[in-house]
Protein backbone atom coordinates (compact mmCIF):
# COMPACT_ATOMS: atom_id res chain seq x y z
CA UNK A 1 0.00 0.00 0.00
CA UNK A 2 2.85 2.43 0.75
CA UNK A 3 4.38 2.21 -2.72
CA UNK A 4 1.49 4.19 -4.21
CA UNK A 5 2.51 7.24 -2.19
CA UNK A 6 6.03 7.24 -3.60
CA UNK A 7 5.35 6.66 -7.31
CA UNK A 8 4.91 10.31 -8.34
CA UNK A 9 8.03 11.59 -6.55
CA UNK A 10 10.07 8.81 -8.17
CA UNK A 11 8.71 9.79 -11.58
CA UNK A 12 9.61 13.47 -11.01
CA UNK A 13 13.10 12.48 -9.84
CA UNK A 14 13.61 10.25 -12.90
CA UNK A 15 12.50 13.04 -15.25
CA UNK A 16 14.83 15.56 -13.59
CA UNK A 17 17.73 13.11 -13.77
CA UNK A 18 17.09 12.39 -17.43
CA UNK A 19 16.84 16.08 -18.32
CA UNK A 20 20.05 16.84 -16.42
CA UNK A 21 21.83 14.10 -18.36
CA UNK A 22 20.37 15.38 -21.63
CA UNK A 23 21.60 18.93 -21.05
CA UNK A 24 24.96 17.82 -19.70
CA UNK A 25 25.65 15.68 -22.75
CA UNK A 26 24.09 17.99 -25.35
CA UNK A 27 27.48 18.67 -26.93
CA UNK A 28 28.13 14.98 -27.48
CA UNK A 29 24.73 14.10 -28.94
CA UNK A 30 24.31 13.81 -32.68
CA UNK A 31 21.48 16.23 -33.41
CA UNK A 32 20.41 18.00 -36.54
CA UNK A 33 21.36 21.59 -37.31
CA UNK A 34 17.75 22.68 -36.77
CA UNK A 35 17.53 21.24 -33.26
CA UNK A 36 20.97 22.33 -32.01
CA UNK A 37 20.14 26.10 -31.65
CA UNK A 38 16.95 25.23 -29.82
CA UNK A 39 18.87 22.98 -27.41
CA UNK A 40 21.41 25.72 -26.78
CA UNK A 41 18.73 28.31 -26.10
CA UNK A 42 16.90 26.26 -23.49
CA UNK A 43 19.93 24.61 -21.88
CA UNK A 44 20.36 27.24 -19.18
CA UNK A 45 16.66 27.08 -18.20
CA UNK A 46 16.65 23.31 -17.92
CA UNK A 47 18.90 23.46 -14.86
CA UNK A 48 16.28 25.53 -13.02
CA UNK A 49 13.53 23.24 -14.20
CA UNK A 50 15.46 20.18 -12.97
CA UNK A 51 16.01 21.86 -9.60
CA UNK A 52 12.28 22.53 -9.36
CA UNK A 53 11.50 18.90 -10.22
CA UNK A 54 13.93 17.68 -7.57
CA UNK A 55 12.34 20.00 -5.02
CA UNK A 56 8.92 18.71 -6.03
CA UNK A 57 10.06 15.12 -5.58
CA UNK A 58 11.53 15.94 -2.15
CA UNK A 59 8.25 17.58 -1.14
CA UNK A 60 6.39 14.51 -2.41
CA UNK A 61 8.49 12.22 -0.22
CA UNK A 62 7.96 14.43 2.81
CA UNK A 63 4.22 14.63 2.18
CA UNK A 64 3.98 10.86 1.73
CA UNK A 65 5.85 10.34 4.98
CA UNK A 66 3.50 12.75 6.73
CA UNK A 67 0.48 10.87 5.42
CA UNK A 68 1.92 7.56 6.62
CA UNK A 69 2.66 9.11 10.03
CA UNK A 70 -0.95 10.35 10.37
CA UNK A 71 -2.26 6.96 9.28
CA UNK A 72 -0.06 5.13 11.82
CA UNK A 73 -1.29 7.42 14.58
CA UNK A 74 -4.83 6.39 13.65
CA UNK A 75 -6.03 9.85 12.74
CA UNK A 76 -7.16 8.93 9.25
CA UNK A 77 -7.67 5.72 7.32
CA UNK A 78 -6.46 5.07 3.81
CA UNK A 79 -8.77 3.93 1.05
CA UNK A 80 -8.70 0.13 0.69
CA UNK A 81 -9.12 0.41 -3.09
CA UNK A 82 -6.70 3.14 -4.20
CA UNK A 83 -4.57 3.99 -1.15
CA UNK A 84 -5.42 7.69 -0.94
CA UNK A 85 -6.61 9.41 2.22
CA UNK A 86 -10.21 9.21 3.31
CA UNK A 87 -12.42 11.89 4.82
CA UNK A 88 -15.66 11.90 6.74
CA UNK A 89 -18.66 12.36 4.49
CA UNK A 90 -22.39 12.55 5.09
CA UNK A 91 -24.55 10.22 3.10
CA UNK A 92 -28.06 8.91 2.90
CA UNK A 93 -27.50 6.52 5.83
CA UNK A 94 -25.28 8.75 8.00
CA UNK A 95 -21.60 9.48 8.24
CA UNK A 96 -18.93 7.28 6.65
CA UNK A 97 -15.30 7.41 5.52
CA UNK A 98 -15.18 8.22 1.82
CA UNK A 99 -12.18 8.32 -0.52
CA UNK A 100 -10.86 11.82 -1.27
CA UNK A 101 -10.43 10.95 -4.96
CA UNK A 102 -14.16 10.25 -5.16
CA UNK A 103 -15.07 10.40 -8.83
CA UNK A 104 -12.22 8.03 -9.75
CA UNK A 105 -12.49 5.80 -6.68
CA UNK A 106 -15.62 4.89 -4.79
CA UNK A 107 -13.96 3.28 -1.79
CA UNK A 108 -15.71 3.72 1.54
CA UNK A 109 -15.71 2.38 5.09
CA UNK A 110 -18.09 2.58 8.01
CA UNK A 111 -17.13 4.79 10.94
Amino acid sequence: MYWRLFVKPIAWFALATYMSFWVGNAEQLNVSAAIKPMMDSIAHNVAYFCAALLALSAFGYLHAGYRIWRWQRGEIPFCPRCGSMMEIRNGKYGEFWGCMSFPRCRGSEDI
